[in-house]
């Protein structure tokens, strides 16, 4: 929880997360969470210098990394989570570096503004992909005649 107990900061956080027992949950933009900054982020200045096809991937990949984090408080966001969320995706690497990636930009995006104190995904390692060789001659012929 978010400052000292007896402080007013730790109150009204225990107020707040008191009320979501009552409300069904945190709603996906409420104070403080990754939803809060993922609607930020979706009306930025660098979100709309993007180009469209950028954007449009960017929203999706955002929804859904909305549905794993969205109503999570940024403080308690570590980076224990962006690897266990990056190791998820061992099937889909190249999917899967793509979103370490946003969420690099994004936290990014949100300690420049004092939302959170560090990027939790900052220096987190790619997924290892695999190894593709291309086909020799001989196999695409092969290939071409059947």
């Amino acid at each position: 929880m978010l400052g000292e107990p007896g402080s007013a900061a730790f109150t009204r956080e225990y107020e707040r997360l008191d009320r979501t027992f009552d409300e069904g949950g945190l709603d996906d933009g409420a104070e403080g969470t990754f939803g809060e900054l993922r609607a930020g982020y979706l009306g930025s200045s660098e979100y709309a210098r993007l180009a469209d096809k950028t954007k449009r991937t960017y929203r999706l990949y955002l929804e859904e990394i909305a549905s794993v984090f969205g109503d999570r408080l940024l403080a308690t966001i570590g980076r224990r989570d962006v690897l266990a969320y990056r190791d998820s995706h061992m099937d889909r690497p190249g999917a899967g570096n793509l979103k370490i990636a946003l969420l690099r930009t994004v936290f990014s995006w949100a300690a420049d503004r004092e939302m959170m104190k560090h990027n939790p995904a900052a220096r987190v390692a790619p997924l290892q992909k695999g190894e593709y060789r291309a086909w020799p001659e001989s196999a695409i012929n092969k290939f071409r005649a059947e």
